[in-house]
């Protein structure tokens, strides 16, 4: 069994490979992997590592 990241965008937007993620989006990726995300604005996201129990 993998161990997934999520991250949710809590204010400002996310910009990452697929697209923008507005306030309230949910970003799933698996642990160790690496993204080239960016923001235009104070941008704040909360990350957590495991499941969503």
């Amino acid at each position: 069994m993998s161990t997934l990241n999520f991250s949710e965008v809590l204010s400002g937007g996310f910009i990452e490979e697929h697209g923008r993620c507005p306030v309230g989006t949910w970003i799933r990726s698996p642990h160790g992997s690496v993204h080239p995300p960016r923001v235009e604005q104070e941008t704040l996201i909360r990350v957590k590592t495991g499941h969503l129990g």
